[in-house]
């Protein structure tokens, strides 16, 4: 992973959960495409069974190739018996409606505490016992 995407794509502890954190602010084109690409080979090298995700996705622009692609990686964590649990902060316009299409149980969060915080619950809701 380049030092620039790096920077980008952190694994952080808050509240002592384990959360991938991504910052796809100001990408778009090939900059995103190969974000992703990105957060894709982490999701997948770390073995981890429920990824709670954050992304920051203030002023990106998305791309029928884009969106493309992320199906496909859905479909790859998916084949390798990974979940991942996702909400998305920054987001606006057609980028929302995309994001909506790959992954319908998104959650769209006004900003990164409240991100954060989201992904706390639910991480909560799952280790409660049903029934």
């Amino acid at each position: 992973m380049s030092e620039q995407m790096s920077d980008r794509i952190k694994w952080i502890e808050h509240k002592g959960m384990k959360i991938l954190h991504v910052d796809f602010s100001n990408l778009s084109g090939d900059d995103f495409l190969n974000a992703i690409i990105e957060v894709e080979k982490v999701m997948l090298e770390s073995n981890v069974k429920t990824i709670y995700y954050a992304s920051n996705f203030t002023n990106v622009t998305q791309n029928n190739e884009i969106k493309k692609r992320a199906d496909k990686i859905i479909v790859n964590l998916t084949n390798n018996g990974q979940e991942v649990v996702m909400t998305i902060f920054g987001i606006s316009g057609l980028s929302r409606i995309i994001a909506k299409a790959v992954k319908p149980d998104i959650y769209f969060a006004r900003n990164e505490e409240e991100a954060l915080e989201w992904l706390v619950g639910q991480a909560e809701k799952a280790e409660q016992p049903v029934g």
